[in-house]
């Protein structure tokens, strides 16, 4: 009787641990995905952060060329 206690116990606390340890690879799956998402939205971020100054950079450049063109 005791050992039949014990053998049902050490199965049920076996089928919690495949369960928490089911549950805990699924919250690294999404763990892993959240990363990836917030990777891709933080370059694209610097991306478009970096075609803004380009843009900026391009637009000093033209207007200085125009006003040396101007002052001469």
């Amino acid at each position: 009787m005791y050992s039949q206690f014990m053998v049902r116990k050490i199965q049920m606390s076996t089928v919690e641990y495949l369960k928490f340890e089911e549950r805990k690879q699924v919250l690294t799956q999404n763990q892993k995905a959240g990363y990836a998402k917030g990777l891709l939205l933080y370059s694209l971020i610097i991306k478009y952060f970096i075609d803004l100054l380009t843009i900026f950079m391009y637009y000093y450049t033209i207007s200085s060329l125009y006003q040396n063109i101007n002052n001469e």
